[in-house]
C-alpha cells in the first residue's frame, strides 16, 4: 500500500503549484463524483436485475414482471435525439419468459444463429440497463406479430452490436421483446474501439444520474474518509491508495494524525492479505485492545463502523510523536515504525521534488 499527499499550505511552494494543484483536486472530485453515481447505479439497478435474469433462466421468478425505471426529462431528450417520439413517463419493463425466449433463440442455449451473428452471453443480459440507458442509436423497429410499434436501442460493444427491440404496449411501457448481437463488418476479437461508440461520459453520467434520481435513490456521499473537521482528511481510491489532504489550517499535528490512519489502515491490509508478521498481528491486537474493542469485531465493521477505532488510534499516534509517550509498551515497535514513515514523508518533501504527487511506501 502506498501514501498519496496533496500538501496544501500558504508557503511559496503552494503559490508556485496552486493550479497544479487545484486541477489535480478538481480530477479527484470528479473521480469521486463519478464512483459515487456509478456505485448507486450498480446496487440498486445492475444487481436488481442481474438477479432477475438469473432467476429467469433458472425459472424461478413465476412469469413475474420487472420494471426498470420510468422514463424522465433527461433519458426522453437522449431518445428524441435519434427519433421523433416524447417518451417520458414510459416505464421500461422485463418480462420473465421474454429472457428465457432471448436466451433460447439468440444466448446460450440458441441451437443455431446467423452466421452474422455473435452468441448472446449472460453478462450481455446483466448489461441491458446500461444499453437502455445510454444507447449509441435507437431506431423504430418493424411492427410485433401482434401490431404493436417496436424501438431499437443499439449499442457498440467490443465483439459486436447489441440490439434491444422493445414493444410499444398501451399502458406506456416499453417491454423488452427481444435482443441479439451483430458482428461487426470484418469481426475482430481483437476491436478496440468499436465504430459510433458514444464516448460523451458525461452525457452517459447524467442520464444514469437522473434515472437514478427519478427511482428516489440519494446518490451515497463520500464516506470513504476520515477527517479533521477543516483541518486535514484521508481517503481511500478504489485501487487501496490513500490521499491525504491538508487544508489552510492544518499544522504538523494534522499531518501526523492524517498519517497514522494511513499506517493503521496500511498494517490491516497486510494482515488480511496474509503477509503481516506475527509481531504486526500482536500488535494490531493491542491496539485494538487499546480501542475498546477486539480484531474480530474491526473485521465484522465496515468503513464507517471503524471510524472511532481510527480515531482512537491517530489520537496516541499523534500523542506519541508530540510526547514521545506510548500507551504501553507493547506498541513501541509499533510507533517507532510509524516515525520512520514520518521521516519519509519530511525527506521527500524537504527534497524539493513534485509534491503533489509523491508515493512513500507504508511499510518504511
Amino acid at each position: 500500500m502506498v501514501l498519496f499527499i496533496y500538501l496544501y499550505n500558504p508557503g511559496q511552494w503552494f503559490k508556485d503549484n496552486f493550479k497544479e494543484i487545484v486541477r489535480a483536486e478538481k480530477e479527484r472530485e470528479k473521480r469521486q463524483e463519478y464512483n459515487q453515481i456509478y456505485e448507486a447505479w450498480n446496487d440498486n439497478v445492475i444487481i436488481p436485475v442481474k438477479n432477475y435474469i438469473a432467476n429467469s433462466f433458472a425459472k424461478k421468478n413465476n412469469n413475474s414482471t420487472l420494471e426498470l425505471w420510468e422514463i424522465g426529462d433527461r433519458e426522453a431528450e437522449n431518445i428524441h435525439r435519434f427519433i421523433s417520439l416524447n417518451l417520458k413517463g414510459f416505464r421500461h419493463l422485463l418480462v420473465d419468459s421474454d429472457i428465457r425466449h432471448i436466451r433460447n433463440t439468440h444466448g446460450a442455449n440458441a441451437k443455431k444463429i446467423r452466421a452474422d451473428e455473435v452468441r448472446l452471453t449472460d453478462e450481455d443480459f446483466y448489461r441491458i440497463p446500461d444499453i437502455l440507458a445510454n444507447p449509441d442509436n435507437v431506431t423504430v423497429g418493424n411492427r410485433s406479430s401482434n401490431g404493436d410499434a417496436t424501438l431499437r436501442f443499439e449499442k457498440n460493444k467490443n465483439d459486436g452490436t447489441v440490439t434491444i427491440v422493445e414493444t410499444i404496449m398501451s399502458d406506456k411501457t416499453l417491454r423488452v421483446k427481444t435482443m441479439w448481437k451483430d458482428k461487426y463488418e470484418g469481426h475482430s476479437a481483437n476491436i478496440v474501439n468499436p465504430p459510433n461508440t458514444s464516448k460523451n461520459a458525461h452525457n452517459n453520467l447524467s442520464t444514469i444520474e437522473a434515472i437514478i434520481k427519478q427511482k428516489g435513490i440519494d446518490v451515497k456521499q463520500n464516506n470513504n474518509a476520515y477527517n479533521q473537521q477543516d483541518l486535514g482528511a484521508t481517503s481511500w481510491d478504489a485501487a487501496g491508495r490513500a490521499t491525504i489532504t491538508l487544508m489552510q489550517k492544518a499544522d504538523a499535528s494534522t499531518l501526523i494524525h492524517e498519517s497514522g490512519h494511513v499506517f493503521l489502515a496500511a498494517l490491516w491490509n497486510d494482515i488480511q492479505r496474509g503477509i503481516a508478521t506475527e509481531q504486526e498481528l500482536k500488535e494490531f491486537e493491542t491496539l485494538m485492545n487499546y480501542a475498546g474493542i477486539t480484531t474480530e469485531q474491526y473485521a465484522a465493521m465496515d468503513f464507517e463502523g471503524r471510524r472511532k477505532t481510527h480515531e482512537i488510534i491517530a489520537e496516541a499516534m499523534e500523542s506519541y510523536v508530540m510526547k514521545g509517550k506510548s500507551p504501553n509498551k507493547e506498541l513501541r515497535t509499533f510507533f517507532k515504525r510509524f516515525m520512520k514513515l514520518l521521516n519519509n514523508i519530511y525527506n521527500i518533501a524537504k527534497g524539493g521534488r513534485n509534491r503533489s504527487a509523491n508515493y512513500i511506501p507504508c511499510s518504511a
